[in-house]
């Protein structure tokens, strides 16, 4: 371990003892004058030296544990373990063999367009043999040029004794047999495969033939294949590096850091950690990087000795060498960091997994803490954001000097109880619970992700941290049911200047038995030509979601378009519409 510091702190008590004569050391003491020291009650206690671990500590990496696929230049303890320079990680070519499907003919229950048949009938969905004595099926042509190897398979069933069930490939001129179907009373597949030239051509076909059959015999096949195989030249890296003596039980943020050297490839790297673990598997990586970042490894660094290994994202297809130029490579050790203790717990949900805007509160439980004790922490900001981590569709902040509450970004999507949320403070740790809602105008999320950052005096903040919310956000709403009654029992055409009575049910999009509230929403229907429109109901009932307006009917003959909308907040929520 390089790099590292330490606080001295001395401690020391004394008591002081006033004598007339100088006394010997305790070493020359006659046994009767050592009983009398110790039974006077004074103990002199000599200064002793207490280490403490620093604020922060910075860890490089110390050596390559093990490279399984390319090259590093400059390798650790130079280069990534020191503070100038850097390692080099360079891509390594190998073959990567990979079939492609040609063709795919899953049922046969006709002879399939462009293919030759003769002696062949079809029947649930296979092709069969006829009572005929020989017959054959064969596709139609694909590219088989330039492949290392084809490969045809099929799905057969039946039993032909002495006779025979072949597989042919034509070789651009003429058929030629690869070998004999195995006789098999129980269904299954089989595959053929060839890697010789006279085989890969743009014309490529395959035939199934039956030979010497009677009436007491048969086959069934079906799910015909053709794949081709290529070797293309892609590129790959994985390495892994080692961290000793670290320091992996003294700090409260525990975070790898790695930077980027400029001039480093554009493609993408996974890290993942462990402790005494030489080929690690915990991906700290949330999205592949190629610049600089830090993450949160607490949950990971639970010894002394530490593995990371770095490994290219993509492999297959990627016929590009790269090369990636890591400058700094080392665990930040620190005293002062905040950190979100926890994953966020939600409570209220509708069905235990939505929240409907304008419906009810829910409660966001977040639990944080500082080394330095609560009063450290300055501020906490709960974030909702969508599926991808990449769009934030509002934030609620807690403020620790004044105990405030408040709504964060974006605002208009959200309503905050300020008066419901709550903070409770001890040693280290606050403990927050934020009660809110959500406006109509919040767009619909799902699996929304939640992350919690906080700040403290020193300004210092936490890793980032994403957790997964367990609940969606919907603001659509759906009509579970809509009628129109003219009252003579017609159900398309009524009476001119009369009376139309149109009802419906209105629930949330997805949950039928969840019906917005009457605050909420502002029905209406329209008809253009007509007078008087739009015309609103009066009797929504928001127990059951069912409403009813009155309309008249027009005073001529014709055909009317009667609109049904649902306003909230300005917007149409109903997810389709009604006309």
């Amino acid at each position: 371990m390089r790099g590292s510091k330490t606080r001295l702190v001395i401690a020391v008590s004394l008591i002081l003892v006033l004598c007339y004569v100088a006394l010997p050391s305790m070493v020359d003491l006659d046994q009767e004058t050592r009983a009398f020291l110790e039974e006077s009650g004074d103990i002199l206690i000599e200064p002793q030296p207490l280490f403490a671990p620093s604020d922060t500590s910075e860890d490089y990496v110390d050596s390559r544990q093990s490279i399984t696929h390319g090259t590093d230049t400059n390798p650790p303890p130079s280069g990534m373990g020191e503070l100038s320079g850097y390692t080099s990680l360079e891509e390594e070519s190998y073959p990567n063999p990979t079939w492609t499907r040609l063709l795919t003919q899953t049922t046969f229950t006709s002879r399939p367009s462009g293919w030759t048949d003769d002696g062949i009938s079809y029947a649930g969905g296979y092709f069969v043999e006829t009572s005929s004595i020989t017959g054959y099926i064969y596709c139609t042509a694909v590219d088989t040029s330039g492949c290392d190897q084809v490969r045809f398979s099929l799905g057969f069933q039946g039993t032909w004794e002495t006779s025979s069930v072949s597989v042919w490939f034509w070789d651009s001129s003429s058929w030629v047999l690869i070998d004999y179907v195995d006789e098999s009373p129980t269904y299954g597949d089989q595959s053929f495969s060839n890697s010789s030239s006279i085989f890969k051509h743009s014309g490529f076909r395959v035939k199934v033939q039956y030979d010497d059959f009677d009436s007491t015999l048969d086959f069934q096949a079906d799910n015909w294949r053709i794949d081709r195989l290529d070797t293309e030249t892609d590129y790959r890296f994985e390495a892994v590096y080692k961290f000793t003596g670290v320091a992996f039980s003294e700090y409260a943020s525990e975070e790898l850091y790695i930077d980027f050297a400029s001039g480093s490839s554009t493609d993408t790297l996974e890290f993942r950690v462990g402790a005494g673990d030489t080929t690690p598997d915990n991906l700290v990586t949330p999205s592949p990087k190629n610049t600089d970042f830090h993450v949160d490894i607490h949950p990971y660094l639970t010894g002394s000795e530490f593995y990371v290994d770095i490994r290219d994202t993509w492999r297959s297809g990627d016929s590009t060498q790269s090369e990636w130029r890591i400058e700094r490579l080392y665990i930040r050790l620190s005293e002062s960091n905040p950190v979100s203790d926890a994953a966020p717990v939600t409570s209220g949900l509708v069905d235990g997994t939505h929240i409907l805007a304008e419906y009810d509160y829910v409660t966001t439980s977040v639990y944080v803490s500082d080394p330095g004790g609560y009063a450290d922490i300055t501020q906490v900001i709960l974030s909702v954001y969508d599926q991808s981590q990449s769009t934030q569709q509002f934030s609620l902040v807690y403020a620790e000097d004044g105990n405030v509450f408040a709504e964060g970004n974006s605002s208009e999507l959200v309503i905050l109880d300020a008066g419901g949320s709550s903070a409770t403070k001890a040693g280290n740790d606050i403990d927050l619970e934020f009660r809110y809602a959500v406006e109509f105008l919040c767009p619909r999320v799902e699996n929304a992700q939640l992350r919690v950052q906080v700040f403290d005096s020193s300004g210092e903040t936490n890793p980032v941290s994403f957790y997964s919310s367990g609940f969606h956000i919907e603001s659509r709403l759906a009509l579970d049911s809509l009628n129109i009654d003219d009252g003579l029992g017609t159900p398309n055409r009524g009476d001119i200047d009369s009376t139309l009575q149109i009802s419906g049910a209105l629930t949330y999009y997805g949950l039928s038995s969840h019906y917005p509230l009457s605050s909420s929403v502002d029905i209406s229907v329209t008809c253009g030509n007509i007078s008087g429109s739009p015309w609103a109901p009066s009797d929504y009932n928001q127990a059951d979601g069912t409403f009813s307006v009155s309309v008249p009917s027009d005073s001529t003959v014709g055909r009317d378009y009667y609109s049904l909308s649902v306003i909230c907040d300005g917007l149409e929520r109903l997810h389709t519409g009604y006309s």
